[in-house]
């Protein structure tokens, strides 16, 4: 992880700088710049086309951190396979649920303290997913149908 820590009085355009830093740094740089003004914050959040991933305000200017483009795609990406795999595990609690209730029950539980240990969805929950599966393959595919209940039964 490179970190660098530039000064926004400093001459040039730190504008043009930022944005050739912005799309061509690795996912784990980070850039603070300090010094700056809210007018400049503004133009520079306009000029990339995205929010600062950090501001922090001082008596002599702003300090502002931003992450590099490559780090918001990943992390977008990473949002967006988690929301995927809480469907897939959201649909595979519903079909345990009808055979095996207890199951599923264990299975919700471990889902939601990984969710309340880790809510940005680092772990890939691999071990519930394959847990799934397994439980879902050996399932049979068709419900078994039992017989009718006898017409005595029903008296």
């Amino acid at each position: 992880m490179g970190l660098q820590l530039w000064n926004g009085a400093d001459g040039g355009d730190l504008a043009e700088r930022l944005k050739s830093w912005w799309n061509g740094a690795d996912v784990h740089d980070r850039v603070v710049v300090v010094g700056l003004s809210d007018g400049q914050l503004q133009m520079l959040e306009q000029k990339l086309g995205t929010e600062a991933a950090g501001v922090y305000r001082g008596s002599s200017g702003i300090a502002v951190e931003w992450l590099p483009r490559s780090d918001i795609e990943f992390q977008q990406r990473q949002q967006k396979e988690h929301h995927e795999l809480l469907l897939i595990l959201q649909e595979a609690l519903i079909k345990i649920a009808d055979t095996d209730t207890d199951l599923a029950s264990r299975l919700a539980a471990r889902v939601y303290v990984n969710l309340k240990t880790d809510p940005n969805g680092q772990r890939r929950y691999d071990g519930l997913l394959h847990r799934f599966t397994g439980v879902l393959h050996r399932r049979p595919k068709e419900p078994v149908e039992t017989a009718p209940p006898l017409a005595s039964e029903n008296s």
